[in-house]
């Protein structure tokens, strides 16, 4: 009994072309997998300068207030934006979530936002992160600015021996975000206790 050369031929072109398309699509499933986590690293990276930047935006404020209210630094150095009042009355920040943005002499100030859950569309209005024509991370709502991935939350709360009126005050700083590549929700948290050590 003879082989037929041509039915061989046939089998061994479907086995190669089976192998061929199955080399191409594990290459493109590892393509895929590094795009998806270059992505997500990338947008890591990120959301930790954007968390870190507003630790150092709540402690330029806390600085800021014993420049200016040197007169009163037991009561002035937590005080909201600069209000002078602090001079003669305890205002402190409220233990609360805000956003923080720049006013028109360029200095950090607070707004209180009602916080609840990232799947909120609410939330996500909140707390949006946008990029200003500089190229910088704002919640400030000007004309020009375009949208990122991102939303960013500050939490102030004070320990509980922070003292009367409170000396020390925690800062939480949550950045969270879900990568295109990914449905489910990744955040940083950033936080840090600032201490009065001017009294």
């Amino acid at each position: 009994m003879q082989k037929s050369i041509q039915g061989t031929s046939i089998v061994e072109a479907i086995v190669l072309t089976l192998i061929v398309s199955m080399w191409i699509f594990g290459m493109y499933n590892i393509f895929d997998s590094s795009q998806k986590l270059s992505n997500t690293t990338q947008n890591r990276i990120q959301a930790i300068g954007i968390a870190r930047e507003w630790i150092e935006a709540v402690t330029n404020i806390r600085d800021t207030n014993w420049k200016n209210f040197s007169a009163n630094n037991t009561n002035c150095w937590n005080t909201p934006n600069y209000n002078v009042a602090c001079v003669t009355a305890n205002l402190d920040i409220p233990a609360a979530s805000y956003i923080l943005y720049k006013d028109s002499d360029d200095r950090w100030m607070m707004a209180n936002r009602t916080t609840g859950s990232y799947s909120s569309g609410a939330y996500r209005t909140n707390f949006w992160i946008q990029i200003d024509t500089n190229g910088l991370y704002t919640q400030s709502w000007g004309t020009t600015l375009s949208g990122t991935v991102f939303t960013r939350e500050i939490q102030i709360s004070y320990p509980s021996d922070a003292g009367t009126p409170p000396q020390k005050m925690k800062v939480k700083s949550l950045v969270q975000w879900v990568d295109s590549s990914k449905t489910w929700l990744q955040k940083v948290e950033l936080e840090t206790i600032l201490t009065n050590w001017k009294r």
